[in-house]
């Protein structure tokens, strides 16, 4: 081989050797580039899963899902949460009373078999949203706006909201989340208590709008009388028995024969007592009452839940009436039956007038113990008379007091109560509010040690119509709106959505 073709041959080879190390770095250089590829999606890939995990944990996404329709509105979980705390905070108030322990998740303890709680606050919130919005939507369609009263009730929440957070040393996120769910704002919670004070206020205003007609009013007086009517009588229930204790201590059903023969003696001794009252005799049917164990019902509250309603309620039984009615009011074993001895003693419709007043009441609770501090609370009430006569002493006064002191302040704001009947207070109170020298701007305080509680009453004046027609017509008029909203409710389905399962 020439020394040409040799250079030749190891050119060549140069040649392919350096094409072979091209062909590496190309192909080093196509790796890298994938790499960097695959990288880049991985990391794009994850930017996106984290940044839509910060999206959810914000509630961005959650805020803006419908958890419920109703009619044409849609409700996200702020609203359903708002609802749903509302009621869980009345529930856990009383807790141990509806059985709820407040240390165990919700949906792991139940009201009823198979019924949890969350299912139940879920449900409730349900069935009060959508009450409110067919309100709101009515109202919106017949145009009405929220009053200034309203918007200022709205706004004085907020604040509270706001001065509550701060009392008890949180962030207002912090406070609006542990009272009403997660996510909620001020912005939202205004935008809620908006639409339901509007709904409330529409509700009012819709239910004044029916007329009544006397005619009306006398008809439901008619189905009613025994509760409205003023009456006075004495009642005696003279019971039997139907079954007895065994020596074992259980209790075991008496034979036919002898519930029988019990019922007869029952029947006689009720039907001696009763001629004692109708011969005038009141001493004697008293006595009588207690030799034979009957149960006095003379003047009892509540007439239309007694096994006499129905007798009563016929209008035709006026003063001087008498009756042996046998209790049909008994459905279980645990009822006591018998006969009523009934007769009326006097029987009228009062004429008078209801009064309109402002009250601050006052509670004691109980310790540990069961002891109530009424000293602290009559310390209290004397503050508070003491800060109402330095100041104007007026009505308005009067109202704030009630709104900072009273545990109806919710209630009745300012601590009005139009139409008070004589059946509100207790004798002492009623015989005050309806002295006839009773005047405007007239006020006073009464504690009442039976029930733990203190008031204080500024008086209005009386209204003009008898309180008996008052009723009639109220009673009347809130008929008609439950029929009408009845009426309404259906043009308004509800549809739970996606996001109720994010509800509680």
């Amino acid at each position: 081989m020439s020394e040409s073709m040799t250079k030749k041959e190891r050119q060549a080879q140069a040649r392919a050797a350096l094409s072979q190390k091209e062909k590496q770095e190309q192909e080093k250089a196509r790796k890298s580039r994938r790499n960097a590829i695959i990288y880049t999606v991985v990391g794009i890939v994850v930017a996106i899963a984290v940044a839509a995990l910060l999206v959810w944990d914000s509630g961005v996404i959650q805020t803006h899902m419908t958890a419920l329709s109703v009619g044409n509105r849609k409700y996200t979980i702020l609203d359903l949460n708002y609802y749903y705390y509302s009621s869980y905070s009345t529930y856990s108030a009383s807790a141990d009373t509806y059985g709820l322990d407040t240390s165990v998740p919700l949906d792991q303890q139940e009201v009823s078999e198979g019924y949890t709680w969350d299912q139940m606050l879920k449900d409730s919130a349900v069935e009060l949203l959508t009450d409110v919005s067919v309100l709101y939507q009515e109202a919106m369609a017949d145009g009405y706006e929220l009053s200034q009263d309203g918007q200022d009730q709205v706004a004085i929440t907020l604040n509270n909201t706001s001065s509550y957070a701060s009392l008890f040393g949180v962030t207002e996120k912090y406070y609006l989340e542990s009272n009403y769910g997660r996510y909620m704002t001020m912005s939202e919670l205004e935008r809620i208590l908006t639409e339901y004070q509007t709904a409330q206020e529409y509700a009012q205003h819709k239910g004044t709008s029916f007329e009544v007609s006397d005619d009306e009013i006398q008809a439901f007086y008619n189905e009613n009388s025994a509760e409205l009517d003023t009456i006075d009588y004495n009642c005696y229930l003279v019971g039997y028995d139907r079954t007895e204790t065994d020596a074992d201590g259980n209790t075991v059903d008496l034979d036919e024969a002898t519930i029988e023969a019990n019922r007869a003696q029952a029947q006689e001794r009720a039907q001696e007592i009763l001629d004692a009252l109708v011969a005038g005799d009141q001493e004697l049917a008293a006595q009588l009452a207690e030799e034979y164990g009957a149960t006095d019902n003379s003047n009892s509250s509540g007439i239309s839940y007694s096994g006499y309603a129905d007798w009563m309620a016929d209008n035709s039984h006026q003063t001087g009436s008498y009756g042996l009615v046998e209790n049909i009011s008994a459905t279980d074993d645990s009822t006591v039956l018998g006969y009523f001895a009934i007769y009326i003693n006097d029987r009228h419709l009062d004429e008078y007038t209801g009064v309109d007043v402002r009250y601050i009441r006052t509670t004691a609770t109980a310790d540990d113990e069961g002891n109530y501090d009424m000293e602290s609370l009559t310390t209290e009430l004397d503050t508070i008379i003491q800060s109402y006569e330095e100041g104007d002493k007026t009505a308005e006064s009067f109202g704030e007091l009630a709104d900072n002191y009273s545990f109806d302040a919710t209630t009745y704001p300012g601590g009005l109560r139009e139409n008070v009947s004589k059946e509100a207070f207790n004798d002492e109170i009623t015989a005050w509010l309806f002295d006839d020298s009773r005047q405007e701007g007239d006020y006073q305080s009464f504690v009442d040690e039976d029930n733990h509680t203190c008031y204080l009453f500024y008086f209005i004046g009386h209204q003009d119509t008898p309180y008996w027609r008052t009723v009639c017509y109220d009673n009347v008029q809130e008929e008609k709106y439950y029929e009408w909203l009845d009426e309404v409710t259906p043009n308004y389905p509800t549809q739970n959505g996606f996001a109720m399962r994010f509800v509680g």
